[in-house]
């Protein structure tokens, strides 16, 4: 007889919780989507182009960047401040994403701020 002390679903056939953000983020031509949070774990790297997953977290920013649109090019700089949610949720950038439980805190569509703001944002 053996003295099980794990709770149910622990153990070598437990699955592993769902991470509260799932991430492509990366460079490719004409876009980019890049993500700064604590715990980010790279699951795949390929080209330019990162998996990953973030397990928990406070605050993530996540910040965009590309050509507004193909007929009238002109560069622009996203940002936005994560914060957990019950709501599922997904931000698409030319085929980069965040997704997973969140809602939006904070946004900034003005280029210059928007960078400011991604280079300042400190993840908790």
């Amino acid at each position: 007889m053996t003295d099980d002390a794990r709770e149910p679903g622990e153990g070598a056939g437990a699955q592993e919780p769902e991470p509260a953000l799932r991430i492509r983020m990366g460079s490719k031509p004409g876009a980019s989507l890049r993500v700064k949070a604590l715990g980010l774990e790279v699951v795949r790297k390929e080209a330019g182009i990162i998996d990953a997953v973030v397990p928990s977290f406070r605050e993530v920013a996540v910040a965009t960047s590309g050509l507004s649109s193909p007929t009238a090019p002109k560069k622009t700089n996203r940002c936005v401040i994560l914060v957990p949610s019950e709501e599922e949720a997904r931000i698409e950038w030319n085929g980069l994403f965040v997704e997973g439980r969140f809602s939006i805190r904070e946004k900034e569509w003005d280029s210059r701020f928007a960078r400011e703001m991604f280079r300042e944002f400190q993840p908790c």
